[in-house]
């Protein structure tokens, strides 16, 4: 049975050579994350060896300083900026999660290695926590780099706890409002703002000279917020309606 994955794997596996490209690792673990896709792609970098710390950019001929802006450490590069750097280490303390990165990098000597080792042994939260702490540790090197902010590492903590909380947040009102008990409601994925289907009503135009206003409202417990949609139609100039003021067509 032809498909483009099957034709896809023959040329990858059967007629290139691509086992140059091939890197072992716990993939299928980073993939399966319930965290925000850009963490997901940001973990796939860092363990693929793409993410442009000063160390990577030399080796690919850009003409750059090797210290590290954070704590200016002579050489910038993946280990240092995630788990070896004084400031790293402080984020990770905060974090609760010292004593398994410690663990994960006497046994690993690539950033990588520590990566899919915390991602195969910690559990479901710490797991998360984990992989977003990173993303917040690569978002202060940047802004301090390109901006020159400062920030402690309380704040670098608050920030990946706050990303993750209100992603998850996110994703559990959208589930609700997707499958709730005893309705057919869909969800907004843009605002998270459930719209409830209303019954099959077949709409008429307004009478020559007047307006009519078509309004729905919807509630989501859930998140404790409200939508509200207006559509306004008009057969006849400078009509005026009280709640709308005036409208001209």
């Amino acid at each position: 049975m032809y498909s483009v994955k099957s034709a896809y794997r023959l040329c990858m596996e059967d007629l290139v050579d691509t086992s140059h490209l091939h890197k072992p690792g716990f993939w299928s673990g980073i993939w399966k994350l319930k965290v925000p896709p850009k963490i997901k792609n940001l973990i796939w970098r860092m363990c693929r060896g793409c993410l442009p710390t000063r160390v990577r950019l030399q080796d690919k001929g850009v003409q750059c300083s090797l210290h590290y802006v954070s704590c200016d450490h002579p050489l910038e590069n993946l280990i240092h900026v995630f788990f070896s750097c004084p400031f790293a280490q402080q984020v990770w303390r905060l974090a609760g999660l010292w004593a398994a990165v410690y663990h994960a990098m006497m046994t690993n000597v690539a950033a990588s290695g520590v990566v899919f080792s915390l991602v195969q042994n910690l559990g479901s939260d710490l797991r998360h926590r984990m992989v977003t702490i990173i993303w917040s540790l690569w978002k202060h090197r940047n802004n301090k780099l390109w901006q020159n902010e400062n920030e402690t590492a309380v704040v670098v903590v608050d920030c990946a706890r706050k990303l993750l909380s209100e992603w998850m947040d996110a994703n559990t009102a959208a589930g609700s409002a997707r499958h709730p008990s005893g309705s057919h409601a869909s969800v907004h994925t843009g605002s998270a703002i459930p719209h409830v289907q209303a019954p099959s009503i077949r709409w008429q135009r307004p009478q020559l000279g007047r307006l009519k206003c078509n309004i729905n409202a919807a509630f989501a417990s859930t998140v404790n917020r409200t939508g509200l949609g207006a559509v306004s139609v008009m057969l006849m100039a400078h009509m005026c309606c009280p709640a709308l003021g005036v409208l001209r067509q």
